[in-house]
């Protein structure tokens, strides 16, 4: 069964054909055939780009973005936490990253990310009710308070 996430994007993924800025977007982490090739160089591209500017959240975040497409979960959070030292209030990155520490079975910074993207203004309520990654916290009274918190 194909292993898909949610994803709330800020950045335009031109180079990918991605989605437009705000986007919500279904993406499917077995990449079709030809697609490896082309995120191992938007990822070396954007490797490269972060050394001259390493405070480019965008990037930082894209980069997030790519290696949790190719199934790369520690350098996905290690991506989103280098964005949210920039720039904490990313809300999209807070989402993105609690569903990877989800998968990592990390509970409690995945609550805590999850918390801070709704704090901060995240309102996917269908996305994060449906969101395949996030079935590790589904039963937890945490998770079932957090949603009750910010939807009800």
């Amino acid at each position: 069964m194909q292993n898909t996430r949610w994803l709330f994007l800020i950045i335009v993924f031109t180079a990918l054909g991605g989605c437009s800025s705000g986007e919500l977007k279904k993406v499917d982490h077995q990449n079709p055939a030809g697609m490896d090739s082309q995120i191992a160089k938007k990822i070396q591209e954007l490797e490269n780009h972060i050394k001259t500017k390493p405070t480019d959240v965008n990037s930082l975040a894209q980069l997030g973005y790519l290696y949790g497409s190719q199934g790369s979960l520690d350098k996905e959070v290690e991506y989103y936490k280098k964005t949210l030292e920039i720039y904490p209030e990313f809300k999209a990155v807070h989402y993105n990253l609690a569903c990877a520490l989800a998968l990592k079975k990390e509970k409690g910074q995945a609550l805590r990310h999850l918390e801070l993207a709704l704090r901060y203004g995240f309102q996917h309520r269908e996305a994060i009710e449906n969101d395949r990654d996030l079935n590790y916290l589904r039963s937890d009274p945490d998770f079932i308070a957090l949603l009750k918190k910010y939807f009800n």
